[in-house]
């Protein structure tokens, strides 16, 4: 299988939020859901949502766009759901 490539974009999100690479690839490999994304970015991109990550590719390019938290401030980490509470 080929690898995944990872954008500059997408290593810089990795290197912000404190994750392991693991991590992102497990999102990749097993997600919870998938969806496509919005019609207003590029066609083909997929967001894969495992735990806490959503990750955005493009599984035909095999390529990683960027990584953003799960349902909860893209900046913070902190969850929708614990804000909520």
């Amino acid at each position: 299988m080929v690898p995944w490539l990872l954008t500059h974009h997408a290593r810089r999100r990795i290197d912000e939020m404190g994750l392991e690479l693991v991590e992102v690839m497990q999102a990749l490999d097993d997600p919870a859901v998938t969806y496509p994304c919005r019609p207003c970015y590029e066609r083909g991109r997929i967001v894969a949502v495992r735990d806490r990550l959503a990750v955005v590719h493009n599984p035909d390019a095999r390529t990683v766009i960027t990584v953003l938290w799960n349902g909860g401030d893209r900046r913070s980490g902190v969850p929708a759901i614990a804000r909520a509470a």
